[in-house]
């Protein structure tokens, strides 16, 4: 199954956090399987700025096709800025 990366960047206001999108994240990856939707959480990646604090997260998922992923994030509330196939 492909593996995609969604980007999220928490600059701006109402960004929120990396650790309440990925609790949100989790919890439609949860909810979605029990629905019968074939996604996984594979790994999360948070980067800081220069002066330490959390600014982008990378988030892998497996799924069938990116229409998927894009589900995921719009019910997450994830602040995507990007999907892109990774393998």
């Amino acid at each position: 199954m492909p593996t995609y990366e969604v980007t999220c960047t928490f600059d701006g206001p109402g960004c929120g956090t990396p650790g309440g999108a990925i609790n949100r994240s989790l919890n439609s990856v949860s909810s979605m399987r029990e629905e019968g939707l074939d996604i996984s959480h594979r790994e999360v990646v948070i980067s800081g700025d220069e002066n330490g604090a959390a600014s982008e997260m990378n988030a892998r998922f497996s799924a069938p096709n990116e229409g998927i992923v894009g589900w995921h994030v719009w019910r997450a509330r994830l602040p995507a800025c990007g999907i892109r196939p990774v393998d």
